[in-house]
């Protein structure tokens, strides 16, 4: 949990999603909860995350009810 509080941090702070840079590799996190399922593709450079895209989706009710 504090992992994703630190990733929110970065992927809501301002210039953090840019373009990539072809010669980093990539890296893809994912998360789920009860009702919010997201990922995120980016890249590590000096240490440092930044994001490239990010997507995420409140389930629905049938989605909910499914186990």
């Amino acid at each position: 949990m504090q992992a994703f509080i630190e990733l929110k941090k970065f992927v809501f702070a301002t210039h953090v999603l840019r373009g990539q840079n072809w010669s980093l590799s990539f890296h893809i996190a994912t998360y789920a909860s009860n009702t919010v399922v997201g990922a995120m593709w980016g890249q590590l450079e000096d240490r440092k995350p930044y994001g490239i895209y990010y997507i995420s989706k409140n389930l629905s009710l049938d989605e909910l009810n499914y186990k």
